[in-house]
């Protein structure tokens, strides 16, 4: 699953970076490491207009998944690029999507058929 050729990752990645910053307080990851991995082709980067969204692909026991780590911007344009990401997770035979952040995307994401599946945290 890939959102953006190369080529075109350092001008995207300068267009999301603010955005996605903003969201790296409600992870594990800094600004610098989500950079070093989206710009390495580890995750994917995602841009619409006015949003930004970074994926993960891994394979788990379930079977290849994705997860949204990141995500920022326009609320109706981010559920766009949702459908989108969604469909290039079914054509690289994805099995499971998950989304990871604060507990407000819960209410965003519930009509699409999300549940709570027990991950909590906390500060060491």
């Amino acid at each position: 699953m890939s959102a953006y050729y190369p080529e075109k990752l350092k001008g995207s990645w300068d267009f999301a970076k603010g955005i996605i910053e903003k969201a790296t307080q409600y992870g594990v990851y800094s600004i610098e490491q989500v950079e070093e991995k989206v710009l390495n082709l580890k995750w994917c980067l995602w841009c619409g207009e006015k949003s930004a969204v970074v994926t993960e692909e891994w394979i788990g026991d379930l079977g290849r998944c994705v997860t949204i780590n990141f995500a920022g911007g326009d609320i109706s344009e981010l559920l766009v690029m949702y459908e989108n990401i969604e469909l290039a997770a079914r054509s690289a035979g994805c099995v499971k999507i998950f989304i990871s952040g604060r507990s407000g995307w819960k209410r965003v994401f519930r009509d699409k058929g999300f549940k709570d599946e027990n991950l909590i945290g906390k500060e060491l």
